[in-house]
């Protein structure tokens, strides 16, 4: 009996907890009340069959674990163990959730003791939902006894399957949880001790064997990898044009792919194991010995360019440290370098010829800016001629309408004055000549009158005192019905927005502007009807002479011999000088139009 308490000990963890086998044997012995329900395989008061029933417990555990281990699907044979289980506790359901792709949902492994139909509606389940989806949450065991009477909302789904007791273990792997297994009894309202320990038993192994199928299939998926990854690596290192070479922490090689081979002259199968400042002595004298040795001290990657006594190649070298040792990666690249030290031969000889012409420039420079400095000062005397030249005509116009009133004063106060004097001494005369001489007389009078006449009006063409009299718009107005009544030609005028305020040589030479450009179309244009607009606009006034006669060859217009008096060609250069400007529209049949600008400068139009 002590020999087969010891076996029930050491293959049942459950009876362990007791404080001892012998202590478990006297209750077994005694009473075994724990074993005491109707309709048990153990009766009440029987050690033997007690025993019997561990002992039975213990042959299915056995092949529960046995047939676990062995099976490379234990998924499958779940539902058979299960169901062999749940027979031997006398329970009339069993279910097995597994945690599936959505750590949030559980679905129905395997179950027995319902219908087709409601395992179909229990085939997934929400994590908390039920007593299965808390345990799975939790990962902590729930048994519900009583459940008629218990209102726990967990226990619906178990109590609408007419269940009275139910207990669900977790499938636990470490911390994680990767599933539930629960039984159930229609006919009992809860469980025993050791039934309970033999459920959380089969839980347990159900779950190794479930985890260990899934490592196993990871360990064999990442060993397939592994070798697939390894044989990528080597295709790689045989197809790349770069030379791979990798050596371990005591600088002895471990790897070379064929561009090393070819380069080096050297098999891979001859400097494996060997060191490669043994093999290439030489390389110490070079860059690669101070680099390698700077990466491996840094433990951080190196990259630099260098020529290699080895391949007698430059090469662009690529060097990783690692805890194995270091691979390097190395391109070559004599054929850019060789391009390079080219291009720097070049490059020195262009700077040596960009001194040069730099040198030539400079010389260039300084005479250009002797020159510019010559041209500024010739500029400056350009401004300050047209300035004088600008005053020059500002006065010739000037000096131009003060001789015209001179001359005109002259006119009036010797020719017109005798002409008066000579009209009234002819009426003296009718009392010394007979009669048949007063028609004589009468046309002397009238030659006189008409000779006063003509002089006036000399007078007023000259210097027409409405300009100076009454200001520049007047003085327009009135040139405009000397026109039409003089020449016949309807001149329709209007102004618009003007003020009199004008500085007099402006005033002035407009004025001379518009009668000349009003009898250039009297003598050449062959109109019946001529426009007169002013208008005045930021501070500049704008006059517009039109007509409707034959038109005129602009390229003539402007013309600059002195036959012409006055003319378009002095009105325009005039205009300039006071910073005002003439344009001339015209077409062949359809008439000209004439566009005069300046500015009114200040003055009070006097």
């Amino acid at each position: 009996m002590e020999k087969i308490g010891e076996w029930i000990i050491s293959s049942y963890p459950g009876i362990s907890d007791s404080n001892s086998w012998k202590f478990e044997m006297k209750q077994l012995s005694l009473e075994t009340p724990h074993l005491e329900r109707s309709g048990n395989q153990a009766s009440p008061g029987h050690t033997c069959a007690g025993l019997r029933w561990h002992f039975n417990m213990l042959q299915i555990l056995s092949e529960v674990a046995g047939r676990l281990l062995a099976s490379d699907n234990p998924r499958q044979i779940v539902d058979q163990l299960c169901l062999k289980v749940m027979k031997f506790l006398e329970c009339d359901v069993f279910f097995n959730y597994l945690v599936n792709a959505d750590p949030n949902c559980l679905d129905l492994n395997a179950c027995a003791g319902v219908s087709d139909q409601i395992a179909a509606r229990i085939k997934t389940l929400d994590l908390g939902a039920a007593v299965c989806g808390c345990v799975a949450r939790d990962g902590v065991r729930i048994v519900a006894e009583n459940i008629y009477e218990n209102p726990d909302p967990r226990t619906d789904l178990v109590r609408s399957l007419g269940i009275q007791a139910y207990a669900c273990h977790p499938l636990r792997v470490g911390s994680r949880t990767i599933g539930t297994l629960s039984f159930g009894s229609r006919s009992r309202t809860q469980f025993i001790a050791d039934e309970l320990d033999m459920m959380k038993t089969v839980a347990d192994h159900v779950a190794f064997a479930i985890d260990r199928v899934r490592a196993e299939r990871e360990r064999g998926i990442f060993g397939k990898a592994l070798i697939e990854s390894n044989r990528k690596i080597e295709s790689i290192l045989g197809s790349i044009t770069d030379m791979f070479v990798s050596y371990d922490r005591q600088w002895r090689f471990t790897d070379i792919n064929q561009v090393g081979e070819n380069l080096t002259g050297w098999k891979k199968s001859v400097l494996i194991g060997q060191n490669v400042w043994h093999v290439f002595p030489e390389l110490k004298e070079s860059s690669f010995y101070h680099h390698y040795m700077r990466a491996a001290a840094n433990n951080e990657p190196e990259h630099f360019e260098a020529y290699s006594p080895i391949t007698k190649n430059w090469h662009e070298v690529h060097a990783y440290p690692s805890e194995q040792g270091m691979q390097v990666y190395m391109r070559v690249i004599t054929d850019r370098k060789e391009a390079q030290f080219a291009l720097q031969k070049a490059k020195d000889d262009l700077e040596i010829k960009v001194r040069e012409r730099t040198a030539l420039l400079m010389d260039i420079n300084s005479k250009l800016l002797a020159e510019i400095a010559e041209r500024k000062k010739t500029e400056e005397r350009l401004r300050s001629a047209q300035k004088n030249l600008r005053a020059m005509a500002s006065e010739i116009v000037l000096s131009d309408e003060r001789s015209r009133q001179h001359f005109a004063a002259d006119l009036h106060d010797s020719v017109v004055q005798t002409l008066g004097a000579a009209k009234l001494r002819s009426e003296l005369l009718r009392e010394y000549v007979k009669p048949e001489g007063f028609n004589m007389i009468k046309e002397l009078q009238n030659m006189i009158s008409q000779s006063i006449s003509q002089a006036r009006f000399i007078m007023a063409e000259m210097s027409p005192p409405v300009l100076n009299e009454l200001g520049f718009i007047p003085a327009l107005e009135w040139l405009a019905e000397q026109i039409e009544s003089q020449h016949g030609i309807k001149v329709d005028f209007s102004s618009k927005n003007n003020s009199q305020r004008m500085v007099h040589e402006v005033q002035v030479l407009l004025f001379q502007a518009v009668r000349e450009l009003l009898m250039n179309i009297v003598k050449h244009s062959r109109a019946k009807q001529a426009f007169l607009k002013v208008s005045e606009r930021a501070g500049k006034i704008r006059i517009e002479v039109k007509d409707n006669g034959i038109g005129m060859d602009k390229k003539i217009a402007f013309r600059s011999d002195l036959s012409s008096g006055f003319g378009l060609f002095s009105i325009k250069e005039r205009l300039k000088h006071f910073g005002g400007q003439l344009k001339i529209e015209s077409e062949h049949g359809k008439g000209t139009t004439v566009i005069i600008q300046a500015p009114k400068g200040e003055g009070n139009g006097n």
